[in-house]
């Protein structure tokens, strides 16, 4: 069996570090003619004094008007230093919480809670002079943004079915643990809307990414029909991945599975697909690790569980298993964002000067085995390239008899410094290939920062994509059908893959010089798979490359690459997709 190569170290094709600041190696060295500032503008050499300017305020609710919570995103023209706190915000209509900077100073957070029980706007507002940049020159123009809100009616949470795992009013309490970050974990009454009595709140503080509680449930009595697990989940921002796995004595363990939060500061119940359990095994620990793959404030953040539930499938629940269906449908649609554009070549010529950049770096966790992978909750580096990515595909490659293996990996800058930086998922399976007739599998990243860009002046994407050499190299070599989507930020109701409207391109990835293969697609020419909201057949196109929120790679079965007869002897290649930079182009 021929499996792929663990990492492509080609320092020739290594992005360059200076495009971006973050990437492994400091801030990025201007010509000696000029200095540029993180805004991508230049000014002559000499003493910095240019103001810095607010660029944007903008917050995670699509929905308008919101129900809970919002985050407000302040973005900065260069980096404001530790200058601006959150003294320098004006609100009116809700509540100041908790305050972030983000890494490289061009970025800064605050969470506001609305009046409660009422309806109104949030507004936030930064005066002149609140704010200035490393060389102290001030700000001299006001800022103000605003969000509607109607805290008066909250939807009750819908009710799970099945057997009851933890409730968190047992008689004695279930043992309950937190670790690495979130020891001041406890069950006491959750928010308003959610399960009766109590319910465990995980307080993730600092600590690391993997941050987390389990309870100790006993014998969760999976079967071959029941393995599905509900809960109600409290979570103080949207769109974050709630990932959870079931342990057990000798090692057992389920794997990471991750379902996203479509809700803001409001509960909701989410599903976990555990499709391939091992049923010889024994499962008696219930695991919950929120925003995992993040480290949170200091300050704390507070997430809710309760009605743990087997076999309990919920009207009305959101999210899914990863390894199944689509991605989160909330991800990458948290209001607008610029997207970074290149001021200089990266010496290889893969990104030019003018290129904008959606994704140029990844991160990602070791995991045992040697993967680094944490599909889900592994994030682009940086808070300008910070949109989250992952994978998708239909269950029934996990769950056939005819899979011999799966797996795949993220690695980025901090990994692999002098590699191409990728994600990439692969299955090897046998034939025929009409088993797996409606089959797919899959990957995305979010637009940067997880909002959406504007690509609309651009007249082609390109990438770098290649994968196993045992479908693009080996003999017979398969030329794999690539479906492109791009998706636009989430619509309510709305019930394509992404939750927004998106349009399509196939194209043939008909490269076979293996890692690194760069492709550009023209812009123009694409169809409609599915609108939302207003958007229109007619419309869709634009209205997607004006808010892009998404960017997806999709490869049918019909391009896997089964078993074969090399001299009378069966071989059995891989078939996946190995994701590399992303960037839009007018050249």
């Amino acid at each position: 069996m021929t499996h792929p190569s663990k990492h492509f170290p080609l320092a020739a094709l290594s992005l360059a570090c200076t495009l971006l600041a973050g990437c492994g190696g400091g801030d990025a060295e201007a010509p000696p003619s000029a200095a540029v500032n993180a805004g991508g503008t230049s000014q002559p050499a000499g003493p910095d004094t240019v103001a810095p300017t607010m660029v944007s305020i903008a917050n995670n609710v699509s929905a308008d008007p919101a129900t809970g919570a919002v985050t407000f995103t302040f973005v900065f023209s260069e980096d404001v230093g530790v200058s601006f706190t959150a003294d320098d915000v004006t609100v009116t209509g809700g509540t100041k919480g908790a305050f972030e900077r983000l890494p490289g100073g061009t970025q800064a957070t605050l969470v506001v809670t609305p009046t409660p029980n009422s309806t109104g706007s949030i507004a936030v507002s930064v005066a002149a002079g609140a704010f200035a940049d490393l060389a102290g020159n001030a700000n001299s123009s006001p800022a103000t943004a605003q969000k509607a809100y109607d805290t008066t009616v909250a939807a009750p949470p819908p009710v799970a079915t099945g057997t009851a795992l933890a409730t968190f009013d047992e008689t004695p309490a279930l043992p309950v643990v937190g670790f690495n970050g979130a020891e001041g974990t406890t069950v006491e009454a959750g928010p308003a809307g959610g399960g009766t009595g109590k319910a465990i709140k995980i307080l993730r503080a600092g600590g690391d990414v993997f941050a987390g509680a389990f309870v100790t449930t006993g014998t969760i009595p999976f079967t071959a029909t029941s393995k599905t697990i509900t809960a109600k989940v409290f979570s103080p921002k949207a769109g974050v991945p709630m990932v959870v796995k079931v342990e057990g004595p000798a090692g057992a363990t389920s794997g990471d599975t991750a379902a996203t939060t479509p809700v803001v500061a409001g509960w909701q119940t989410l599903t976990w697909n555990f499709n391939t359990l091992d049923l010889t095994k024994v499962y008696n620990n219930f695991v919950m690790l929120p925003d995992l793959g993040t480290v949170s404030p200091v300050t704390g953040e507070s997430y809710y569980f309760d009605d743990i539930t087997l076999g309990g499938v919920a009207a009305g629940g959101a999210g899914g298993a990863t390894g199944g269906g689509t991605p989160g449908a909330d991800m990458g649609s948290f209001g607008p964002v610029t997207i970074p554009v290149a001021t200089a070549n990266d010496g290889i010529g893969f990104i030019l000067a003018g290129d904008a950049i959606f994704a140029s770096d990844y991160a990602g966790t070791a995991e045992p085995g040697g993967n680094l992978a944490a599909y889900a909750n592994a994030v682009t580096a940086g808070p300008a390239n910070g949109g989250n990515i992952g994978y998708f595909n239909d269950p029934l490659l996990d769950t056939s008899a005819q899979k011999l293996d799966l797996g795949g990996w993220v690695s980025g800058s901090n990994l692999d410094p002098a590699g191409i930086h990728n994600f990439f998922r692969f299955y090897v399976l046998t034939g025929p290939a009409s088993t797996f007739a409606s089959s797919f599998l899959g990957l995305y990243v979010n637009s940067p920062s997880n909002g959406t860009v504007d690509v609309s002046t651009y007249g082609n994407i390109k990438f770098k994509l290649w994968g196993p050499a045992g479908q693009y190299e080996a003999a017979p070599f398969v030329n794999p059908a690539i479906e492109i989507v791009l998706a636009g930020p989430k619509v309510a109701g709305c019930t394509t893959g992404s939750g927004g409207t998106e349009i399509t391109k196939t194209f043939t990835a008909d490269q076979h010089i293996g890692a690194g293969s760069t492709y550009k697609v023209s812009l123009a020419g694409w169809s409609v798979k599915g609108t939302c909201g207003a958007d229109t057949a007619g419309t869709a196109v634009q209205a997607v490359l004006s808010k892009l929120a998404r960017v997806a790679f999709t490869m049918p079965a019909a391009s896997f690459n089964f078993s074969v007869q090399n001299s009378g002897t069966p071989v059995s290649f891989s078939s996946g997709i190995n994701l590399g930079p992303v960037a839009f182009t007018n050249l």
